[in-house]
């Protein structure tokens, strides 16, 4: 944990008690862990009262000792890392700045092509391919490609306090201070605002699968929302395949225990067909169209997206023989 105006502490035992470690005191304004929490990254935007631009440390040992790296002196905001620490993002906050990338844990330093912004937050995959960043009073941007690009999504522009990513990128949620919190079940492309009231969000957690968030509210409470109707986060793809071959469809959905699957062939109910992947054997004429599932639990359905099976036009092989009159 840091603080702004103070010095980063940790726990060893989930919270329960804290040491504070030898990094220097600074306005600390983000920090970001492996997933081992051996390796740590924090980011301070200044010193304090003198106007002091700022720097990214990082730890190699669980915070034991600091390293100041070589990351320019800038107003550093926020911080992302990869499950194994290599990969770091850093976004930069006040009157504008861009966001650099590391592939070392933070050893060398590369600014990427994301715009000069007032950027608040930012968020990695567990693989650190998989990037989101928002905007204060703007918009949220996302790289699929560790930060080399970036796009903006189309997230309305929000006073944007927090963003928050699964371990594979696919659901963010992102929190804006003095209004509601948006989720993204398409690794950022749509979004769509939460029941959560409208509150002054500051931070914003998710799990690893995405499926449960936890909130804070500056100088209020703490929240928790879970995802509990199905939510498919990778739909069946469309095939072709020769005769005779065999040809599977596969779902993945997340949701609160137990889902039911359906699949259905040209909108009627295959019989057997009810578990998460389908697979179809010897495939003939009859076995072709478009196929769908219906993800079901007690809160909820949701139907995928069509998928059709094709079949490849059957070239017949050329006669060789020889002819006899």
């Amino acid at each position: 944990a840091v603080a702004n105006g103070g010095y980063i502490s940790t726990s060893a035992n989930s919270g329960l008690t804290w040491t504070q470690t030898s990094a220097p005191s600074a306005y600390w304004t983000s920090i970001a862990s492996s997933s081992d929490g051996t390796k740590l990254a924090a980011v301070f935007a200044n010193t304090g009262g003198t106007g002091t631009s700022g720097a990214i440390y990082t730890s190699t040992n669980s915070g034991l000792t600091w390293t100041q790296t070589s990351a320019p002196s800038l107003y550093w905001f926020s911080i992302a890392s990869s499950s194994d620490g290599t990969k770091l993002a850093a976004a930069i906050g006040g009157n504008g700045g861009g966001i650099y990338t590391s592939t070392n844990s933070g050893f060398t330093w590369t600014q990427t092509s994301a715009p000069n912004e007032h950027w608040y937050s930012i968020a990695s995959s567990s693989d650190g391919t998989k990037l989101a960043a928002a905007v204060r009073s703007s918009g949220v941007y996302i790289s699929t490609n560790s930060g080399l690009t970036w796009i903006q999504t189309t997230a309305p522009n929000q006073n944007w306090q927090s963003i928050a990513s699964s371990s594979d990128g696919t659901i963010l949620a992102a929190a804006v201070f003095g209004g509601g919190i948006y989720t993204s079940t398409d690794s950022g492309l749509t979004w769509i605002q939460a029941s959560a009231p409208n509150l002054d969000w500051y931070s914003i957690a998710s799990s690893s699968d995405g499926t449960t968030l936890a909130a804070a509210v500056f100088g209020g409470d703490i929240y928790i929302g879970t995802i509990t109707q199905p939510l498919i986060t990778a739909q069946p793809q469309s095939l072709a395949v020769n005769a005779h071959d065999t040809a599977s469809f596969s779902v993945t959905a997340l949701g609160a225990p137990v889902l039911g699957y359906q699949w259905s062939l040209n909108g009627s109910n295959i019989s057997g067909a009810t578990a998460s992947s389908l697979t179809i054997s010897n495939v003939v004429q009859c076995d072709l169209g478009t196929y769908a599932v219906v993800v079901t639990n007690d809160f909820g359905t949701n139907t995928s997206s069509n998928a059709v099976l094709s079949m490849y036009p059957f070239l017949a092989a050329p006669f060789t023989g020889a002819v006899t009159y």
